[in-house]
Order: structure tokens, then C-alpha cells, then sequence
């Protein structure tokens, strides 16, 4: 588009704006030689004063509006730069399958030690096993006989052959945001 110059001082992209705010003043203009006779150059001047103001504010916000940026001040700017330098890599992990047992080995003990799983398993600071890809498997992840306090998020499961997520005698756990696809059996038992 092709903006011009318009008197005023006031950029316009469209020539019928400029045309409506011209009526405008020549009405004006042809209202205040009455306004002379009957009341004086005090009016007058208020008029003008008034209409000047008025057109400058417009002018000033249209251009933020026309422009549709938003401008923070540099020191904004600098702080959201240093925050995006303290992003951290969560990691993904591929695994065949996730088998947690609180009466063996594999309980959430030696899960903890795994760097798919992280927490402690108080309420406060639960287990969390996170960011898992599980293919091609029996059951994805299988967690029994846990009384902890666990989250399973952003958990992708596919092709298993019975259940994508299988919970036996389990309390205090949370599944959230987690995608199981192809599941001969069930998705979440």
C-alpha cells in the first residue's frame, strides 16, 4: 500500500479518511465565522485549541494502531532475552517398556536413579516420569503395588499389544497429557 503526506502533519493509507476529517474542518471553519458574530474570538480560539488537541491524539494513537506493534521498553526486552538463555532441554527418551513394582526390584527407588524419572514420591515432590516414547511393546508402562505419590505426563505409547497404561493396586498417581495409540487391548487399565 502507498501512504501519503496530508496536511496536518497526518499520514492517512486511505483517501477517504482524508476526505471525512476535510468536511469536518471546512464545517467547522464555516460554523466559527457565525460563532464571530455571535460570540466572540474567545470561542473560536477554544475551537481550534480543542479540534488541534483532538486530531493530534488521534494521530498519535492511529499510528500505533496502523503500525499494530506492540514496543516494550529496552530493559523488557533485555530481561525476556535472558530468560530465553535459561530454557532448559527436557529430554525424550525411547524406551521398550516401563515396569515399576514397589515389592521388587524395579520399585521407585531404583526408578528414580533412571533420567526418564525424577521426584522423590512425598506429595510435595512426587515421581515423574515424563517426555517417554514406548513402542512395540506388551504393556507401555506398568506400575503395581505403589502407595507413592507419581505423575505420568507427555508419555507417547504405540503398537503395544495389550495395555498402553496399566495401573495394579495403585494409589496417588496422576496421568496427565499422555497420547496411546494402537492398543490391541485397552489404552489405560
Amino acid at each position: 500500500m502507498r501512504t501519503e503526506l496530508y496536511p496536518l502533519g497526518f499520514y492517512s493509507k486511505h483517501k477517504s479518511f482524508y476526505r471525512l476529517v476535510s468536511s469536518f474542518l471546512s464545517n467547522l471553519y464555516y460554523k466559527s465565522d457565525i460563532m464571530i458574530k455571535k460570540k466572540g474570538n474567545k470561542i473560536l480560539t477554544l475551537t481550534y485549541t480543542g479540534t488541534f488537541l483532538f486530531l493530534l491524539f488521534f494521530a498519535s494513537n492511529m499510528s500505533a494502531v496502523l503500525n499494530n506493534s506492540k514496543i516494550g521498553s529496552s530493559k523488557e526486552i533485555i530481561n525476556y532475552e535472558n530468560n530465553l538463555k535459561d530454557l532448559k532441554n527436557s529430554g525424550y527418551w525411547t524406551l521398550p517398556n516401563i515396569t515399576i513394582d514397589d515389592l521388587a526390584w524395579n520399585n521407585w527407588a531404583w526408578a528414580a536413579t533412571q533420567p526418564w524419572c525424577s521426584g522423590t514420591g512425598d506429595s510435595g515432590d512426587p515421581y515423574i516420569i515424563e517426555n517417554v516414547n514406548i513402542k512395540s511393546s506388551t504393556a507401555g508402562i506398568y506400575i503395581r503395588n505403589s502407595i507413592k505419590y507419581f505423575v505420568v505426563r507427555n508419555a507417547t505409547i504405540y503398537n503395544v499389544t495389550q495395555t498402553g497404561l496399566k495401573l495394579n493396586n495403585v494409589t496417588n498417581g496422576v496421568l496427565f497429557d499422555n497420547n496411546i495409540l494402537s492398543s490391541n487391548i485397552y489404552g489405560i487399565y
